[in-house]
């Protein structure tokens, strides 16, 4: 009988610890996991940036060689451009959290989630219509060899989709500000 106890107490003593030690790898696989996401994610965000920083007013001047009189033009449609994106990728932000939180309840809502879904391509639709405005308006302003210089900026803008260094602040990253680029 004091066998049998024995036998049972080491049996229940190993099965905890191969719990323990399955616990602690799956604990370090996911820290590793996790760290290396951070780093991608990192990596994409520095990127981005550099990329972005390249399409500030003084790029705009420099690459397209803007006079005095272009470049006052340029300011003012830069300005208004501005504002206009900083707002529609403000409701881009509140939506996908608005998403995240439907899709987080305890009774997901599809219809909500649907809605949202198509608000948030409406937004999408203001931000691409809001830069073809913002281009049409540069290129009034440029002379033919500025035009394309400026279509070939603006082609690697979309092509690449890069942003277009929407939140302002001459290149710097809003504080996180410009996320719509990492969840669309």
């Amino acid at each position: 009988m004091d066998t049998d106890k024995k036998i049972k107490g080491l049996v229940w003593a190993v099965f905890f610890l191969a719990v323990m030690n399955l616990t602690m790898l799956a604990t370090i696989f996911y820290h590793v996991y996790q760290s290396n996401r951070e780093e991608v994610s990192v990596e994409k965000q520095i990127g981005i940036e550099a990329d972005a920083a390249k399409f500030t007013g003084r790029y705009f001047r420099d690459q397209l060689q803007l006079n005095a009189s272009q470049m006052i033009q340029f300011r003012q449609v830069n300005r208004t451009f501005r504002q206009q994106a900083q707002m529609i990728l403000s409701e881009l932000v509140s939506k996908r959290r608005q998403i995240l939180e439907e899709m987080s309840a305890p009774h997901t809502d599809t219809i909500k989630l649907n809605q949202f879904s198509k608000e948030i391509g409406d937004l999408h639709y203001a931000l691409k219509q809001a830069t073809v405005r913002y281009y049409l308006a540069i290129k009034q302003e440029c002379d033919s060899s500025q035009q394309q210089k400026l279509h070939e900026l603006f082609q690697e803008i979309f092509i690449n989709d890069l942003p277009l260094n929407y939140p302002g602040n001459h290149g710097q990253s809003g504080g996180g500000q410009w996320s719509n680029r990492f969840s669309r």
